[in-house]
C-alpha cells in the first residue's frame, strides 16, 4: 500500500519538475543548458526510483500471495485436526457408556499413533519448506 502512494508521489514530483524545468528554461536565457541538464538528471533519477519501487511492489505482491496461500493451507489443516478431535471425543463418550470396547480402543489408539507419526513428519517437512521460503523472501527483499 505504501509503495503505491510512494509511486504516485514520485510521479507527481516528476510532473512538477518537468513543469518547473520548462518555466525556468523559457525564463532564463543565460543558464539554459546548465539548468536543463540539472532538471534532466533529477527527472532521470526520479524515473529510476519509480521503476525500482514498481519492481519492489510487484515482488511484495508475489510474496504476499505465497504467504496467503500458506495461511489458507494451515487453516485447512486446522479444520481437519478439529474434526478429528470431535471424532475422538465422540468415541470417548461411547467408550465411557460401554458401547465401545477396550479391544477396539487399543486397536484404534495404535492406528492413531501411526497417523500422528505421519502428520508429525508432514509438519516437519512443511516447517522446513516455510524456512526455505522465508530465506528466499529475505534474499528478494535485500
Amino acid at each position: 500500500m505504501a509503495n503505491g502512494k510512494t509511486v504516485k508521489k514520485k510521479e507527481k514530483q516528476t510532473r512538477k519538475l518537468n513543469k518547473s524545468w520548462k518555466q525556468h528554461y523559457e525564463a532564463d536565457g543565460i543558464n539554459k543548458t546548465e539548468t536543463a541538464l540539472k532538471y534532466e538528471q533529477r527527472v532521470s533519477s526520479l524515473q529510476k526510483a519509480l521503476s525500482q519501487l514498481t519492481q519492489t511492489s510487484e515482488k511484495e505482491k508475489e510474496l504476499h500471495g505465497a504467504a496467503q496461500q500458506e495461511a489458507e493451507e494451515i487453516l485447512r489443516e486446522r479444520k481437519v485436526d478439529e474434526d478429528e478431535l470431535l471424532f475422538v471425543k465422540a468415541r470417548m463418550r461411547e467408550y465411557e457408556k460401554e458401547v465401545y470396547g477396550l479391544d477396539e480402543a487399543v486397536e484404534e489408539a495404535g492406528e492413531m499413533r501411526e497417523t500422528m507419526r505421519g502428520k508429525d513428519e508432514e509438519i516437519e517437512r512443511l516447517l522446513k519448506e516455510i524456512d526455505a521460503l522465508n530465506g528466499e523472501k529475505d534474499v528478494v527483499l535485500e
